[in-house]
């Protein structure tokens, strides 16, 4: 008779803690307001670096770059793009040999590996989540696995 009525017994217990860090940002130092381009006096080269043909092409993220610098009009802007549909290796050292003041891409890992084997001076923004293709001036804007999951868990978790 006591199984019979230990298996009635409800048993509370409390949600696990978990100890989480605040989600690390994915790039920091750049303080946007000390910076407007618009009052910048000397003109800016921007080079872009993506597969803008064959069967990796991104025209979309091609048409978002040029729909932001068109959407305000820059005199002292001057943007470049790099299709690298073939030849990936010589694109790149190509793009960069031009010495743009900043360059855009590339997107896929494996050209960021390139990207990062020829060490460019200037900063580079590329696409990757792939965090072991980060370092040698390349920053990434994508988006990192382990950083979502610390802000579900600091969210979910951590009281407000």
């Amino acid at each position: 008779m006591c199984v019979l009525l230990a298996g009635c017994v409800e048993v509370t217990r409390p949600a696990p803690k978990f100890a989480t860090a605040a989600p690390r940002p994915i790039f920091s130092g750049l303080n946007t307001t000390e910076y407007d381009i618009a009052t910048e006096t000397d003109a800016k080269n921007i080079a872009v670096i993506l597969p803008m043909t064959g069967a990796n092409a991104t025209p979309g993220v091609a048409s978002a770059i040029e729909m932001a610098f068109l959407k305000r009009k820059y005199d002292n802007i001057s943007v470049t793009f790099y299709d690298l549909g073939q030849n990936k290796r010589d694109i790149i050292l190509g793009a960069v040999s031009q010495n743009p003041d900043i360059v855009i891409g590339p997107v896929f890992a494996d050209d960021v590996k390139i990207m990062r084997d020829i060490k460019p001076k200037m900063p580079t923004i590329v696409f990757s989540s792939d965090v072991s293709t980060l370092g040698d001036n390349l920053t990434t804007v994508g988006l990192i696995a382990t950083q979502t999951v610390e802000s579900i868990i600091h969210q979910g978790f951590m009281p407000s």
